[in-house]
């Protein structure tokens, strides 16, 4: 009976630590596509992400979403959000471009619709410049 009870104890243990191991690797890989995301975008940007007083640099900003918006309809779409993440070559690090983008999408459509608005994606980058600041 105790041999049985280990047993189970001991695949219980087992599995949490599976779980466990599962979250914290999506975790990496999501702050992996932020910090990817943000390289690459300072890197096409026409000048700083921040500015003097450390905020977000919204000219650069607006510049950078009109680039990347290429039907210039103010909205960023799944297509469009994918050709970013594809420019990116995310595959080189095995990283899903549908992954990356749905991410992205989790993180800046606040409103639910299934696109980055503008105000959107200034509030989005915005957000992870201050959480790349405090890391």
């Amino acid at each position: 009976m105790a041999v049985l009870i280990g047993l189970i104890v001991s695949v219980c243990l087992l599995i949490a630590y599976c779980v466990y191991q599962r979250r914290r690797l999506a975790f990496a890989k999501h702050k992996h596509v932020k910090s990817r995301i943000l390289k690459y975008l300072k890197m096409r940007a026409l000048g700083r992400l921040l500015d003097d007083q450390g905020k977000p640099n919204t000219d650069v900003l607006e510049k950078l979403f009109a680039s990347i918006d290429s039907d210039e309809d103010g909205k960023l779409s799944h297509s469009e959000l994918k050709a970013l993440v594809v420019g990116m070559r995310l595959y080189e690090i095995n990283l899903n471009e549908d992954d990356a983008v749905n991410k992205v999408m989790k993180d800046f459509d606040t409103s639910g619709n299934e696109v980055v608005e503008h105000d959107e994606f200034i509030a989005g980058i915005g957000k992870w410049l201050e959480e790349a600041m405090g890391s």
